[in-house]
């Protein structure tokens, strides 16, 4: 529906939790599988729709972080894979994204969510998406704002050298500073 308001219906679109495990490729790749009608395209391309609970499913051994991850195993090795890794071009939105707040990037050292370190790892593995972080909750702690790497405040060549000094000059601004 939300894609009809925009006059964009014809855009194929695919629910994760609906493609088996596995690489998702078209008809011309070597799998047969399709998402089907309603679906992403014969090429694969097109919206794939992962819930925060699917992208951080895997199966198996990788559930309990005893193997390495694969499409075959890891619903993030999926998507991964399905956007091209490092060499992927895109967009990723994450909607509702406060709800990977807790990625142990704190100094006071509590511990990290699975979905805070699965946003984290979706980013890193693939350096050249472009990423839209959507929500309508504010953060009350910059610590949640650990999994928004993406917004160029820190790291090689940013106003900060890594996160930790980020907060600490949040923490320092006061209240006023987390309007960022």
């Amino acid at each position: 529906r939300d894609l009809a308001d925009i006059g964009a219906s014809s855009l194929p679109l695919a629910a994760l939790g609906a493609i088996p495990y596995g690489k998702i490729l078209g008809r011309g790749g070597q799998s047969s599988r399709s998402a089907g009608p309603g679906g992403l395209d014969a090429n694969a391309d097109g919206i794939l729709f992962a819930s925060y609970h699917a992208l951080v499913s895997a199966k198996g051994e990788v559930r309990n972080s005893r193997a390495v991850p694969t499409p075959e195993t890891s619903r993030l090795a999926q998507v991964v894979d399905w956007l091209g890794g490092s060499g992927a071009a895109g967009l990723v939105v994450f909607d509702e994204a406060h709800k990977a707040k807790n990625t142990g990037r704190d100094v006071d050292g509590l511990g990290s969510s699975k979905t805070g370190q699965t946003v984290l790892e979706l980013q890193r593995s693939c350096p050249d998406v472009a990423c839209l972080y959507a929500s309508a909750t504010g953060a009350t702690e910059i610590k949640h704002l650990g999994y928004m790497e993406r917004l160029g405040l820190h790291g090689l060549g940013r106003p900060h050298r890594d996160f930790d000094e980020l907060k600490l000059a949040v923490e320092r601004g006061g209240l006023a500073a987390m309007e960022l």
